[in-house]
């Protein structure tokens, strides 16, 4: 099973860091996830590499379109 992760794109770390405990519960259970996350926050939170996680190199810019882009790279 696949799970992408599309937290709020100007929401902030308030809206990844619940994510991410989520995806902790998940790591070796077989679920494969990912993030999709806005330049903004990519490029200005340190938590993304302290945990490890699998984020999309794609900007969510709240359009339906980076959606629909991170759901066919997925």
């Amino acid at each position: 099973m696949k799970v992408l992760f599309i937290p709020h794109a100007r929401g902030g770390a308030s809206h990844v860091i619940p994510l991410i405990a989520l995806e902790k519960t998940l790591k070796g259970t077989g679920v494969e996830t990912a993030f999709l996350l806005s330049e903004e926050i990519r490029k200005s939170s340190h938590i993304l590499s302290l945990f490890n996680i699998n984020v999309l190199p794609i900007d969510h810019d709240t359009t339906f379109t980076a959606e629909i882009s991170a759901i066919t790279q997925f």
